[in-house]
């Protein structure tokens, strides 16, 4: 017996998969998005990410349920991706905010300042663990950023809203080195680099992972 299908969509795209084919991987070369920034949303917006493993478990799915792929377009550069409307991470601004990055109504409608601003990517941060002396990503929370929201700070924030929780991370790469505040990394050209990864670590982790660090170097 046939196992249950499911129907994921993405823009104009419609397909329908059986339960083995939906895999992380085997989903994002269907849709052309970047596999580790993929998830998807069920009818009523709730976001699914597939397991450590790349699949998505049944659990989770609904069998002819309809299932909207998200993730970075890898068919355009990340600056041309127009935002995807109704994902749960999607930054709200106020109009306030909103004429302040337009400008008055007399400026042209095509500065570079009001490009800027206006223009946002997706970012995948991994949450990590500490298992086995190493630095595990466990969770990944996808975020959307304008460009004076990447910095840091700004990712920190994108981080705490989505977990809802207010528990102090430190930001470091894929070897668990902390990415310190700078004038290189503020702005999108350092965040925007789909071959980095990002690792948000609890701080208490990152301590216990630069004692394990030390005492390797010491032995």
């Amino acid at each position: 017996m046939d196992g249950p299908n499911y129907i994921l969509f993405k823009g104009t795209k419609r397909l329908t998969l059986k339960e083995d084919d939906m895999i992380a991987e085997k989903i994002a070369r269907i849709f052309q998005v970047y596999a580790p920034s993929l998830y998807i949303t069920d009818d009523d917006n709730v976001a699914i990410f597939p397991g450590t493993s790349g699949h998505f478990s049944c659990f989770d799915l609904r069998p002819r349920g309809h299932y909207e792929v998200h993730g970075d377009d890898i068919a355009l550069p990340v600056a041309e991706q127009v935002p995807q409307s109704g994902t749960r991470f999607q930054f709200q601004r106020s109009s306030a905010t909103v004429t302040a990055a337009l400008g008055s109504p007399g400026q042209a409608c095509s500065t570079p300042l009001r490009a800027s601003m206006n223009t946002s990517f997706q970012r995948t941060v991994f949450i990590a663990e500490l298992n086995q002396g190493k630095l595990r990503p466990a969770r990944m929370v996808v975020v959307r950023l304008l460009e004076f929201e990447a910095t840091i700070t700004g990712i920190l924030a994108k981080i705490h809203d989505a977990l809802q929780c207010e528990d102090p991370f430190v930001l470091t790469d894929a070897q668990g080195n902390e990415i310190v505040d700078s004038e290189g990394t503020r702005g999108s050209k350092y965040w925007r680099q789909n071959a980095k990864k990002f690792f948000a670590v609890p701080e208490q982790v990152f301590h216990q992972f630069q004692q394990g660090t030390k005492g390797k170097k010491q032995t």
